[in-house]
């Protein structure tokens, strides 16, 4: 009669967890393909992060984060976001001027409007002229009636 409580008891704690998480995925709404992709800057306490969706959708808008932190010295630049592809600047998005004091940063929304009729994917990349492209993230783009799907990638360069 023990062995049978014991038993009986060990598969109930077993089917807990089971019964939980599938009373949970109503209430839990997680949205697919977001992404934070993020670079390091050689000088220490900066980095350059870009966050939002992966995927776009030709002639419509998709709003993503841009963040920038700055725990060195003060900080003064010309920077630009920009929509690349085929290793090609297609679109300058937001260009801008960085004026951040010591331990300072500045998150941004950009709007992005895919253009028609462009090979994908398409870059999403954080500019400052006298350096060149520090973060891009490869979007894929949705398709109406496309089922070939494009993974997200992620490229930092130096």
């Amino acid at each position: 009669m023990k062995k049978k409580i014991i038993i009986i008891a060990l598969i109930c704690i077993l089917l807990l967890p089971v019964f939980l998480m599938s009373g949970c995925k109503k209430a839990i709404k997680v949205q697919p393909d977001t992404f934070t992709a993020t670079y390091e800057l050689p000088e220490k306490g900066r980095s350059i992060s870009i966050s939002g969706n992966s995927e776009g959708t030709p002639g419509q808008e998709s709003q993503y984060i841009l963040n920038i932190t700055n725990n060195d010295e003060p900080w003064q630049d010309d920077y630009s976001v920009q929509l690349t592809a085929n290793g090609s600047v297609i679109q300058e998005i937001s260009p801008g001027r960085l004026n951040l004091h010591g331990n300072d940063g500045m998150q941004q929304p950009i709007m992005v409007k895919f253009p028609v009729g462009v090979e994908y994917p398409i870059g999403l990349s954080f500019v400052i002229p006298q350096r060149g492209p520090l973060l891009t993230v490869f979007l894929s783009i949705t398709r109406p009636n496309d089922t070939n799907s494009v993974p997200t990638k992620v490229r930092q360069i130096n």
